[in-house]
């Protein structure tokens, strides 16, 4: 088959879910707007995901297996083969809105990076609606401005954390070579976004339902992480408080890589990783000086304010 440029690349990471899978592949064909392709990225599932990703007779369907590797690696596989002008994530669990797509081409002006709204759908109980206002940002200070304001809206704190409510331009995330964090299990959606952002000259936000979310209370959401994991993401948000200029998102930023590199420090069982988790959140604390609060301890020792008193705190912690 000839390769075809599309308006939109959908890319659906697939892992052991046959049981959802087809309500979710269902409504992406559905959509009224049709100049779309859908690219399914079977990630080693054990149960009939593959079969079910390969039972869909229709050219805009493209189907790629790779050994288990985790749903940031299949996400970043899926950004390898996109064709569309634009990227849309969708887990596979869960569904869009049958007009998601046109209401999202239909924009007047198709910013950067585009917010919509979603319905977070538990099995006990109703669903609840998750819709930011409608605002279109049309600079880079504006758009920074507007992540701030998602950031600290109360009616949805976690809007930022999320890929699958946003429509992303390829072109961006091809020319800033912009990845998912692969080998990291906390936030990798929130990593991927201010990386993205950091590029971006306009931002919407539009008061459209058009995602709905598949609440699991699964055992990878609430396990333990690794410092290793801590350390992975204080690097990313520092490496994207580089890249703003705006000064509540730049403490935000600063702050939340600190305190990364700090529960890397406090979870650390040997000297080497702890070391490097309280290198990298030295010169971060040292450079942005975040607003923080420590209790205890930790209090007293970083009124001391030296990179050696805190390293023997934590060299004598290690031995109990």
């Amino acid at each position: 088959m000839d390769k075809k440029d599309y308006r939109i690349s959908i890319i659906v990471p697939v892992y052991n879910s046959e049981q959802y899978l087809p309500e979710c592949i269902e409504s992406i064909l559905r959509q009224s707007f049709r100049d779309f392709e859908l690219i399914l990225v079977n990630d080693g599932s054990e149960d009939g995901s593959e079969a079910v990703c390969r039972s869909y007779d229709d050219d805009r369907v493209r189907v790629f297996s790779q050994p288990n590797r985790g749903v940031s690696a299949a996400r970043n596989r899926g950004l390898d083969e996109a064709r569309g002008e634009w990227v849309m994530f969708v887990d596979s669990d869960d569904w869009l809105a049958e007009n998601a797509l046109e209401v999202l081409m239909g924009q007047p002006r198709v910013a950067d990076l585009t917010f919509f709204g979603s319905l977070f759908h538990s099995k006990d109980s109703v669903a609840r609606a998750y819709m930011p206002d409608n605002h279109f940002y049309t600079d880079r200070d504006e758009a920074q401005r507007g992540l701030v304001n998602l950031l600290f809206n109360p009616r949805h704190p976690d809007y930022v954390g999320f890929t699958w409510n946003k429509m992303f331009r390829r072109d961006i995330i091809r020319e800033h070579d912009i990845r998912f964090i692969e080998g990291l299990a906390i936030r990798e959606d929130e990593a991927f976004t201010y990386s993205y952002a950091s590029h971006c000259r306009t931002l919407a936000t539009l008061p459209a339902l058009l995602y709905n979310y598949r609440v699991q209370q699964t055992g990878l959401t609430f396990s333990r992480k690794t410092p290793d994991e801590y350390i992975m993401l204080g690097e990313a948000y520092e490496a994207a408080w580089k890249q703003f200029d705006h000064v509540p998102l730049l403490n935000y930023l600063a702050q939340s890589g600190c305190q990364f590199y700090f529960l890397a420090m406090r979870r650390s069982k040997d000297a080497v990783t702890m070391d490097k988790a309280l290198a990298r959140f030295w010169n971060l604390w040292r450079s942005a000086r975040p607003s923080m609060r420590f209790h205890g301890l930790y209090k007293l020792v970083m009124r001391l304010d030296s990179e050696w008193a805190l390293k023997a705190f934590f060299r004598l912690r290690l031995m109990f």
